[in-house]
C-alpha cells in the first residue's frame, strides 16, 4: 500500500474507513494476527477511547523484527527477509520495521481488556544455528490488566 505514514497507519486509516462505511460504531474489539498485531496495537494506542478490547493471536511485539535481526546471522537475516517479502500481501520486511517503530512511537498502550495467543515454542528451522530463545515474542502482550493463553 502506498500512501504516507507506515503500512501501519495506512491500514489503520482503512479500518476506521471501512468501520465508519459499515455503520459500525465503537467501543471496538480489536483482533490482529502475526503483521495484523502491530496495526491493532497501533490502532488501539492511537484511538484508546474507541476500544474496548484487544486480541493479539501470535501478534508481532513492536521490536520483534529488530531485535530478531540482532540474533541472526546476515544469511539467516537475508533468508528471513525473502521468505517476509515472499507474501502475497505485499508487506516487507522495512514495512515491518517502520510498522512496529510507529507503534514504540505511539502513546502508551490503554488500559482495555487484552488476550495474546501465542507459540510457546520458536518457530522450528532446518537451520540448527538458528536462535531458539525468541524473547521478544515472550514480551508480546502490552503491559495491562490482559489474559494470557
Amino acid at each position: 500500500p502506498a500512501g504516507p505514514g507506515s503500512v501501519a497507519d495506512r491500514i489503520v486509516a482503512r479500518l476506521r474507513a471501512l468501520l465508519a462505511a459499515a455503520g459500525e460504531e465503537p467501543p471496538y474489539i480489536l483482533v490482529g494476527a502475526g503483521f495484523g498485531g502491530l496495526p491493532v496495537q497501533l490502532f488501539a494506542r492511537q484511538q484508546p477511547e474507541e476500544v474496548l478490547g484487544v486480541v493479539l493471536v501470535d501478534g508481532f511485539h513492536p521490536e520483534f523484527e529488530a531485535r530478531l535481526g540482532e540474533l541472526l546471522s546476515p544469511e539467516q537475516t537475508a533468508t528471513r527477509q525473502a521468505a517476509i517479502e515472499a507474501n502475497p500481501e505485499g508487506i516487507t520486511h522495512g514495512d515491518i520495521l517502520a510498522a512496529g517503530a510507529a507503534v514504540s512511537s505511539a502513546p502508551g498502550f490503554p488500559p482495555v481488556s487484552t488476550v495474546v495467543l501465542r507459540p510457546g515454542l520458536a518457530p522450528p528451522s532446518a537451520d540448527p544455528s538458528w536462535p531458539t530463545e525468541l524473547s521478544p515474542q515472550q514480551k508480546t502482550a502490552p503491559p495491562s490488566s490482559s489474559a494470557h493463553v
